[in-house]
């Protein structure tokens, strides 16, 4: 299941937000400050995040900065009441997958949801391409693992991993790893 984070001081979007995509079948957590936000995402893992520019406090860019450096995988679709070229521009470039301009439209957001999706998916699906082109051009063992190791790390999102394999004992040894100190 898809996991969504929305992120946006108005009660009343959070409740919209979340019951309808909460019906398309995602799964929703909701919260109404950046700081929550960034607190949700240093522990949780989501594909999508919904974040609202205009918030009292840390305003939607900020936010999304910090939740680009936390989990750059993570494609985060901006909200605005207030569009203006300058700011979605910013927010393009700071690593928004999109912007949708208040009042929301459901079909809209389900329809920007799928496609940031298949985005993810196609770049899932681009790394384990790599891994299997990686496996019948590469010669030397040791390289080999690490491109595993590094692309493996990629799609799942983990800070830290290891391919164990058994020696000529038959006893399962880190053949390599990855910040496993």
């Amino acid at each position: 299941m898809n996991r969504v984070l929305v992120v946006d001081d108005e009660t009343g979007v959070l409740e919209t937000l979340s019951s309808s995509l909460t019906r398309r079948g995602y799964l929703v957590n909701a919260v109404s400050s950046g700081e929550e936000g960034i607190a949700k995402v240093k522990v949780e893992r989501f594909d999508v995040a919904l974040i609202d520019i205009k918030m009292p406090g840390m305003d939607g860019i900020t936010l999304l900065e910090h939740i680009k450096k936390i989990d750059s995988e993570i494609e985060v679709v901006m909200i605005t009441g207030y569009a203006s070229i300058e700011s979605v521009k910013e927010c393009m470039q700071k690593g928004a997958y999109d912007y949708i301009e208040k009042p929301l439209d459901a079909n809209r957001i389900g329809m920007v949801i799928e496609k940031a999706l298949e985005k993810r998916q196609l770049t899932t699906t681009v790394a384990l391409y790599e891994i299997s082109k990686a496996i019948f051009s590469t010669i030397e063992m040791d390289e080999l693992l690490k491109i595993i190791v590094d692309l493996a790390m990629k799609v799942l999102r983990a800070d830290d991993s290891s391919i164990m394999l058994f020696d000529e004992n038959e006893k399962l040894c880190i053949a390599f790893s990855h910040g496993l100190d």
